[in-house]
């Protein structure tokens, strides 16, 4: 990204619903924190399905630096985006092959610094194998903060240019809280990231806020 995404005009409806989108114009600019605030199906996820291009909008446009997303190859956009769903989903592999399913060729050093990002490092160190640790099936190993602090990690080990974090706390405790709270600071300046949330608390450092 060298500007941004902008959305103008754009109007969504999921086949045979009302409209979750309609006349809807908002802008993410580059290296800036932009955070989606509301209740439940106001159309938040469905703001960033279609950024992601999951969706293609009944009328309107999603520009990416001022051109239409229709316009790039769908797989080489996919790859400059970092993703973070609210529930975590880890491979039954070790840490290390989990983060590396998202980089294949990532160095020891480079797993790592993603894990200092994401504040997953402490206690990957901590464990009986470290990052040679098998997390179990969907991670039921560890717990719900470790799980979404590691899957932090292995969005952000690829370096996106956008970084989308899904409701990022929204089942965590208030430690594991304030851990990804402040991993998301730390990366704000350095990548564009769109933050969705529920509750203010969670953005209160956003630069934009829609």
């Amino acid at each position: 990204l060298s500007e941004g995404i902008e959305l103008k005009n754009v109007s969504f409806s999921y086949s045979g619903n009302t409209q979750a989108l309609q006349n809807l114009s908002l802008s993410l600019p580059r290296g800036q924190l932009t955070a989606f605030l509301g209740k439940s199906g106001s159309g938040k996820s469905t703001t960033v399905d279609l950024i992601m291009s999951l969706f293609q909008a009944d009328t309107g446009q999603v520009l990416v630096d001022g051109n239409p997303l229709e316009d790039y190859n769908l797989n080489s956009y996919r790859e400059k985006i970092g993703y973070v769903p609210q529930e975590a989903q880890l491979l039954n592999l070790s840490i290390k092959d989990n983060l590396r399913w998202s980089l294949p060729i990532a160095t020891d050093e480079q797993i790592l610094e993603a894990c200092k990002l994401a504040n997953a490092d402490k206690f990957v160190i901590e464990l009986p194998d470290g990052f040679d640790y098998v997390v179990g099936d969907r991670g039921n190993l560890l717990s719900g903060g470790q799980r979404q602090r590691l899957a932090l990690a292995r969005a952000i080990i690829r370096k996106p240019d956008l970084l989308i974090l899904d409701e990022p706390t929204s089942s965590l405790d208030s430690e594991s809280e304030t851990l990804i709270q402040n991993s998301i600071q730390t990366l704000a300046g350095h990548t564009t990231i769109v933050v969705i949330a529920h509750r203010i608390v969670t953005i209160k450092n956003a630069d934009y806020v829609y």
